[in-house]
């Protein structure tokens, strides 16, 4: 199984931020998801956009959640927000936990979650 959870806000303050939601709106659009949800909104003159995903292994949805997340550190830095990743078959050890990664000034920071994980017992009962 893998989930994933994720908002970004760009802020009414950015550079030019019209032509950054365009850009964004037009690779969303060009991911052309079937499933999951990928979007941009404006709320009170500023850009958020959102995202969810479940699915039964990891696919390449995820691949491109991951790529938006960068495609956005680069085209806006003053752009913050959450990505919120369980794997249960992660390879790194951590598929009883979620992952969250942290976008702030540009740059995508890893982080342990304090709040969700481990998934079991707090989510869930052992089988």
């Amino acid at each position: 199984m893998y989930e994933f959870h994720g908002w970004i806000m760009i802020p009414e303050y950015e550079k030019n931020k019209d032509a950054v939601f365009e850009k964004i709106k037009q690779r969303i659009e060009e991911y052309a998801w079937v499933r999951g949800v990928l979007g941009i909104t404006v709320v009170n003159a500023s850009y958020h956009i959102y995202t969810s995903g479940y699915t039964n292994h990891k696919a390449q949805d995820a691949d491109e959640v991951f790529e938006l997340y960068q495609y956005v550190a680069k085209l806006s830095p003053r752009a913050y927000g959450l990505l919120y990743v369980w794997d249960d078959e992660d390879p790194n050890g951590l598929a009883n936990e979620f992952q969250v990664f942290v976008l702030m000034r540009g740059k995508i920071h890893e982080r342990r979650d304090p709040f969700l994980s481990p998934c079991i017992p707090l989510l869930d009962d052992p089988k």
